[in-house]
C-alpha cells in the first residue's frame, strides 16, 4: 500500500508545476544585443552601435559582453575582422525595453565596410 492517497499526490503534483511555471517567469532573462551600425571612426577605431534588449519580467545588468565582428562578401562568405571582449560592464536593461550601447574596439585594420554581422555573447544579472 503506497503512504500517499491520491488527493496527496494530486496536491504534489500541482504544487510542482506551480513552482516550474512560477519558475520559468522569473528565470526569463531575455537579454540581447542588437548591432545597427558598424564603421571606423576618423581616428580608425571600430565602433559597433546598437541596443540591448530586455524581454524578460525583471530589470536585468549586463556585466560583461563578446562580440565577433564579420564582413560578409558577395558569395556570403564571412571573414572576421575584429574581436572584443568588454569586460566589467553594468548597463542597466530595464524589464521589456531596450538600452542604447556601442563599443569601441582600437587596433583593427581599417577596411571598408559593406556588409557585415556581429555575433555577441552577453552575461547579465539582476
Amino acid at each position: 500500500m503506497s503512504k500517499f492517497t491520491s488527493k496527496t499526490k494530486l496536491s504534489l503534483l500541482i504544487f510542482l508545476l506551480s513552482a516550474c511555471l512560477s519558475q520559468s517567469v522569473f528565470a526569463n532573462t531575455g537579454i540581447q544585443y542588437t548591432p545597427t551600425r558598424v564603421y571606423f571612426s576618423d581616428d580608425d577605431k571600430l565602433i559597433i552601435k546598437g541596443y540591448w534588449s530586455n524581454s524578460g519580467s525583471q530589470e536585468r545588468h549586463v556585466k560583461d559582453a563578446s562580440l565577433e565582428i564579420y564582413l560578409v562578401e558577395k558569395d556570403g562568405k564571412e571573414d572576421l575582422l575584429a574581436k572584443g571582449n568588454f569586460p566589467k560592464m553594468d548597463v542597466a536593461v530595464p524589464a521589456g525595453d531596450i538600452t542604447k550601447g556601442s563599443f569601441t574596439i582600437s587596433g583593427v585594420k581599417r577596411t571598408p565596410i559593406g556588409r557585415w554581422h556581429v555575433i555577441a555573447h552577453s552575461h547579465s544579472a539582476r
